[in-house]
């Protein structure tokens, strides 16, 4: 299996999950609540898991032993989110164009040892509403100069032949049709996809109902840095102020601790303290008013990237 990770950026897992597993996730996903979370470029689609230590335990235990066979070393939970596709309602279902992964690269920079855990709990047709995904190994092949450029990196949309750089601004041009080179896993409910945060992948169609839950996870040893924005764009910007309570928060635990760099699992950990001490009715002293500044700051520095455009 890693070698297909490595090789091509995914694996597909049947059958993963057994019933009870299922249920117990299905279960959890309607605790959640369906609509509630971050959106993509404010577009409500997801429906986030803000503390990914509450998905059942034996789910987790199951990741993780699958995670130190592939990775072989200590992977955390982080930002997670529940997937739905609804083909009654459209608008308010997941429909994700070709992109590769632009919250998680903001957060820890890299995509290496990064993965989307994502598992597929109710769906009628394996033939619909399917994650598409733009193999390594095709893109290599057909777009060398593409496939440097993408693979190990985040935070980009593909429209038409070209990659629109959200991290840093800019844009490449590209030969190879990405579509044609694209592999659709046929996924049913218990089966595991679990993707590197750098493969280019979308929504393969909304035609059918669909639930899914995406669990992200991260090797406790990357190094996440503060300025995140040190080089950015506007779509970047756009990005973080339209999830600034979580952008806003991480920029206080690093204020909090007095660091420029944290590792992930001192990050996540610290994200954990600061829910419970809510949870407690212990918000953090100074948390809201950083929060605050933290989002006029991204503002300021939108209206500097439109000024200095005009």
């Amino acid at each position: 299996m890693k070698t297909a990770l490595d090789t091509d950026g995914f694996v597909h897992i049947e059958k993963f999950l057994d019933d009870q597993e299922i249920a117990d996730l299905l279960r959890f996903a309607e605790e959640v609540g369906h609509g509630a979370g971050a959106g993509y470029f404010g577009k409500r689609l997801v429906t986030a898991i803000e503390d990914p230590s509450q998905i059942p335990a034996v789910v987790q235990e199951k990741l993780h032993k699958l995670q130190l066979d592939l990775f072989g070393t200590d992977m955390i939970l982080t930002h997670s989110g529940i997937f739905s596709v609804d083909p009654e309602d459209p608008e308010h279902s997941v429909n994700f164009p070709f992109h590769q992964e632009h919250g998680s690269f903001y957060d820890f920079g890299q995509h290496l040892r990064y993965t989307n855990l994502y598992l597929v709990l109710d769906k009628d047709d394996i033939s619909h509403s399917n994650v598409t995904v733009v193999p390594f190994s095709k893109l290599k092949s057909s777009d060398p100069e593409l496939s440097d450029i993408a693979v190990g990196s985040g935070a980009a949309r593909y429209t038409g032949k070209t990659r629109v750089d959200d991290n840093a601004g800019g844009s490449h041009s590209f030969r190879v049709d990405i579509d044609s080179i694209a592999h659709t896993p046929l996924l049913a409910p218990g089966d595991l996809l679990v993707l590197r945060g750098d493969i280019i992948h979308r929504t393969q169609n909304q035609k059918i109902k669909r639930t899914s839950i995406s669990i992200r996870s991260v090797a406790a040893d990357v190094v996440a840095y503060r300025e995140t924005f040190d080089n950015s764009c506007g779509m970047k910007l756009a990005f973080m102020l339209s999830d600034c309570d979580y952008y806003g928060e991480r920029d206080y635990i690093f204020e909090a601790h007095g660091t420029a760099h944290m590792s992930a699992r001192q990050l996540q950990e610290a994200r954990s303290d600061i829910r419970r001490a809510i949870e407690a009715g212990n918000k953090p002293a100074g948390l809201e008013a950083h929060v605050a500044s933290f989002s006029a700051r991204l503002r300021e520095l939108q209206k500097n990237l439109q000024s200095s455009a005009q």
